[in-house]
């Protein structure tokens, strides 16, 4: 039985409101009608503030990447941001998350660390291990550049581990800077994720053994393709950065196939829709959190702990569906969630969590 025993989420120093983003965007965005329509998406996004690990959207900040409107930084450039800064706002989640849970540093067996906005060789993976004192057998895992699902490939390779080993106790951390990503382009696609993305990471420890401190059950998974969907959202990496496609029409794709995926996924663990109580959705952005409302049948209060995250902090990618899943827990009023993230693919990743009563 794969629990939960403790969760932690963080945010790097640097908030931010959306006007204030917007005014560092008008160094950037110039054309009055790409401007215009920067200040509309921002209007209608949901959010109010991002958090980033970055000073460089303060006016009277230093800037560490966004020194000059006239040349962008390179990929090598922020991916070296990435190295230097990721470490400690991971290290900060799972320090917390590892109090939380009462496991000795000398008894975790096993260390996940995921991200998509970030990469390199040995990993941070390696790199927490090694800040967080863990022993030099204990067992790395990377997952890499997936997308704003990935957090539930943790989760299941958690759940995997603690099924095959009785003994195990497992860290997660998804850390995501997606502001090292910014670019100067105009397209459609990079103004709404110029107007969505912001930074965190989450830990959580996952464990066999439940000591009272048990926060859920880990059930089952599920996970489905939607083809039509695939050129409708990627992320590419570019010569200034990793590129972001995220199309308009992916919330008509959610509302099109969410319903039957739902279906097929509660119907796998042996659940129907009135055992539901509870939903943790991934905030890819208001209109998408609004398309899942339709398609699971539900009012948008049912995923008001969506909306919330996505107000507070925009999207983080894979990490934000876990603040979404704290919120849930922390409320006290769930039971059993049905919780789910889409990315590249079109992928749809879900899974089903049983809060646990104390």
């Amino acid at each position: 039985m794969s629990n939960i025993i403790g969760i932690s989420n963080k945010t790097p120093s640097h908030k931010y409101s959306q006007p204030e983003l917007i005014q560092f965007m008008e160094r950037f965005v110039t054309d009055e009608t790409d401007l215009r329509k920067l200040k509309f998406l921002s209007r209608e996004s949901g959010i109010d503030s991002k958090y980033s690990i970055l000073q460089d959207f303060k006016q009277d900040g230093e800037p560490v990447l966004f020194k000059n409107t006239e040349k962008a930084p390179t990929t090598v450039e922020r991916l070296a941001v990435f190295k230097s800064e990721a470490l400690d706002l991971a290290e900060a989640a799972a320090t917390d998350a590892l109090t939380q849970s009462q496991v000795p540093k000398e008894q975790i067996t096993d260390i996940i660390v995921v991200s998509c906005t970030g990469i390199y060789a040995p990993g941070l993976e390696i790199d927490l291990a090694y800040k967080l004192g863990f022993e030099k057998t204990i067992k790395r895992h990377g997952i890499n550049f997936l997308g704003c699902y990935a957090a539930f490939h943790g989760l299941r390779l958690a759940d995997m581990i603690c099924k095959s080993n009785a003994n195990a106790n497992v860290l997660l951390v998804c850390v995501e800077l997606c502001s090292l990503h910014f670019r100067n382009d105009s397209t459609d696609d990079n103004l709404l994720s110029i107007t969505l993305f912001g930074d965190g990471a989450s830990a959580l420890v996952i464990s066999n053994n439940d000591q009272g401190n048990g926060l859920a059950e880990l059930i089952g998974f599920d996970s489905v393709l939607i083809p039509e969907g695939k050129a409708d959202m990627s992320w590419n990496v570019g010569n200034e950065g990793f590129e972001m496609v995220l199309n308009r029409n992916v919330p008509k794709h959610i509302d099109n196939n969410i319903a039957r995926a739902f279906e097929a996924s509660i119907a796998s663990q042996g659940f129907t829709r009135s055992d539901i109580d509870a939903f943790a959705i991934h905030p890819g952005g208001k209109n998408v959190l609004k398309a899942f409302a339709r398609a699971l049948g539900q009012e948008e209060s049912a995923l008001a702990s969506s909306f919330e995250v996505l107000k507070n902090y925009g999207n983080m990618s894979s990490c934000t569906v876990l603040f979404v899943l704290e919120n849930v827990l922390k409320s006290g009023n769930a039971n059993t969630i049905f919780s789910a993230a889409f990315g590249p693919g079109l992928t749809v990743e879900s899974a089903i969590i049983k809060a646990i009563k104390h």
